[in-house]
């Protein structure tokens, strides 16, 4: 057939053959070029979705990394992450149409993207509730406390001690700032303020003020306080009627005529006061409390002309003058000694009253304003350790809630965002 067309028709023939050949070729490359394109457009696409959920997984690092600082660091005092789930990075992507765009795009997508979201919203619900429970903790805090609270407790019982035992003063601290628990309070307790819950720092306010209050009234007891002399009082009463029953007895001999005058002591040595001034327990009162053995050193000599008056009405009723110049010795020399004798003894007891009288004062200002502000004092420390001991349970359990939801949860939407990543890939 083609041999009977004439030249004209198989040039245009041939003509035709090219040009069907050209189209064909045309077509087959304008729809290669598109899928090639296509692909291209696919590749981009996951590409920009595998880059998002691996920059979501390293947001959610990031965002753990800042709860683990808020927990171990004492400088970060605030949480400052996202709580919301909706409103991180992932969660606006998570719950706007770009999330529908790529479930369907990417088969399986979907049901991966859905797992996520429970673990996801835990995630971040466990940082509220972190923020809620926890407060910056001090383990040795409490212990501390504790200890300041004995400090003070034997400060007062060593008070207590000196009035137990007659100690001759009162040696405690007087300042409140240079006690254990003052310097703690302008030291680590200015620390401990910062980072204490409202709860430890109202205690700890109301502490300083009675603290303050207790070392300053004690300064008071202590300008009070005077050592007593225990038994000196009914010693010295003892020994006054002891020379009062003396002078009845010699005054009876005289009316009696009896030159022995009944056997009474003439030897101001050796009568019970005389031995006494001459003992070790007469050296013990003396040395500290003048006003007695000035008393005492007064008493000495209307003491000796006592006894020796006695001497003299023995010689007197011996003698031709007998009873009458007995009589007038007794009246102007005995009488007048142990009055003598009677007024200085009453010097001393009198010293001893006021010591006792400054003793009591002393007890009564302690009782009544030091023991009132040692409980103030203990009550509020007693505050400020249950406050740090709170905050131990709070550190305890928000570091639990990290451990057994933060991390978990993390892992979960880890391996979800993993799984999502193989799917896009």
């Amino acid at each position: 057939m083609f041999k009977n067309m004439t030249v004209g028709k198989k040039i245009m023939c041939g003509i035709g053959i090219v040009l069907l050949f050209l189209v064909i070729v045309w077509v087959i490359s304008f729809f290669g070029m598109g899928k090639t394109v296509d692909n291209a457009r696919e590749v981009i696409y996951g590409n920009e979705l595998d880059a998002l959920m691996t920059q979501r997984e390293v947001d959610h690092l990031n965002w753990v990394k800042q709860v683990t600082a808020f927990l171990t660091d004492d400088n970060v005092t605030e949480l400052k992450v996202e709580i919301d789930d909706h409103q991180c990075g992932f969660g606006k992507w998570l719950f706007s149409d770009a999330r529908k765009d790529a479930e369907s795009n990417v088969n399986g997508l979907d049901s991966i993207l859905k797992a996520i979201e429970d673990p996801h919203y835990k995630l971040h619900q466990s940082a509220e509730h972190i923020k809620k429970v926890f407060q910056q903790a001090d383990v040795a805090l409490p212990g501390i406390i504790a200890a300041r609270e004995i400090d003070h407790h034997n400060w007062a019982n060593a008070v207590k001690d000196v009035f137990l035992l007659n100690k001759p003063e009162i040696k405690v601290q007087t300042d409140h700032t240079r006690c254990g628990l003052g310097k703690w309070i302008t030291g680590d307790g200015r620390t401990a303020y910062g980072q204490g819950s409202d709860e430890f720092k109202r205690a700890f306010d109301e502490m300083v003020h009675s603290h303050k209050n207790l070392h300053e009234s004690v300064v008071d007891v202590i300008d009070e306080y005077r050592p007593v002399h225990l038994g000196l009082s009914g010693l010295l009463l003892g020994r006054l009627l002891d020379h009062k029953n003396w002078a009845e007895k010699v005054s009876e001999a005289i009316i009696d005529g009896d030159s022995t005058l009944g056997g009474v002591q003439t030897d101001p040595e050796r009568c019970a006061f005389g031995k006494f001034l001459a003992s070790e327990e007469y050296y013990e009162y003396a040395k500290d409390f003048p006003k007695f053995k000035e008393a005492m050193d007064a008493a000495k000599e209307p003491h000796n002309h006592l006894h020796e008056s006695a001497v003299k009405i023995t010689r007197a009723l011996k003698s031709a003058e007998g009873r009458s110049r007995a009589e007038k010795i007794y009246k102007e020399q005995t009488l007048v000694a142990l009055e003598k004798v009677g007024h200085h003894f009453h010097e001393a007891i009198t010293a001893e009253e006021e010591l006792l009288k400054a003793n009591h004062k002393s007890k009564k200002l302690f009782n009544e304003k030091t023991i009132p502000f040692l409980h103030e004092t203990i009550e509020h420390l007693g505050g400020m350790k249950t406050a740090a001991e709170h905050a131990l349970a709070g550190a305890k359990e928000a570091n639990r809630i990290f451990a057994e939801v933060t991390a978990v949860q993390l892992h979960e939407v880890q391996k979800l965002l993993a799984d999502a990543r193989d799917r896009v890939k």
